[in-house]
């Protein structure tokens, strides 16, 4: 639901509220009256749920933007990922995954744990 009819609807809520207590007010008769103050009562019960809807949609819209947020990250981290490839380094057959040097570019020959790589966390 956008703002600006949310915005709208508790407008047009307040309006009958108030039409409600001008009808309540020309004609004395205790039963309109009495069925004003139950309109009355279920409008504001309904504003209250309008209001309330509008923080948990944003509550919401907040969460999918990290949520977004995350996929880009991972989208960015799994580009990254592609520069490197398993080498060994070492004479003891361990083996990390080093920058592959088509995609160097420059940087200095960097390496990461493969279990780093799985967690998706740089080491630095």
């Amino acid at each position: 639901m956008e703002e600006l009819s949310v915005t709208g609807l508790t407008d047009s809520l307040r309006t009958a509220i108030e039409t409600l207590k001008d009808i309540s007010s020309k004609d004395p008769s205790k039963e309109l009256r009495e069925h004003v103050q139950c309109l009355q009562a279920a409008l504001l019960d309904t504003q209250a749920e309008v209001i309330s809807v509008c923080q948990y949609l944003t509550k919401l819209q907040v969460e999918n933007r990290k949520l977004q947020e995350q996929l880009t990250a991972r989208d960015d981290w799994n580009d990254q990922i592609i520069r490197y490839s398993i080498v060994c380094p070492w004479k003891n057959g361990a083996q990390v995954y080093g920058l592959k040097q088509l995609y160097a570019a420059g940087e200095p020959p960097t390496t990461y744990v493969p279990t780093v790589l799985i967690e998706d966390e740089k080491l630095y």
